[in-house]
């Protein structure tokens, strides 16, 4: 894998991210936390396969076992770098 594969599979993992963290932050803004969450639980999957669909038509570079590790990864260091902020 190049660095620019790299690069691109590192975008798709910071978007669902994003949306999941968006997903968390508005969610305890308008409702419980127990919504908020449910909401997550249901709407991060939705975001992780859409953007592993957008990368697998266009680009896919990374085998899926390799993209899935990859994504689980860049979030799990994504949510403990933040939390440390």
């Amino acid at each position: 894998m190049n660095p620019s594969s790299l690069l691109v599979l590192t975008a798709h993992a910071f978007v669902v991210w994003v949306l999941c963290f968006a997903t968390i932050g508005i969610g305890m803004k308008v409702t419980t936390e127990r919504r908020a969450l449910i909401a997550h639980a249901i709407a991060a999957p939705l975001f992780a396969a859409g953007a592993c669909g957008v990368y697998f038509v266009w680009f896919g570079a990374a085998t899926p076992l390799l993209a899935a590790t990859f994504f689980l990864g860049f979030i799990v260091l994504m949510n403990f770098s933040w939390w440390r902020w």
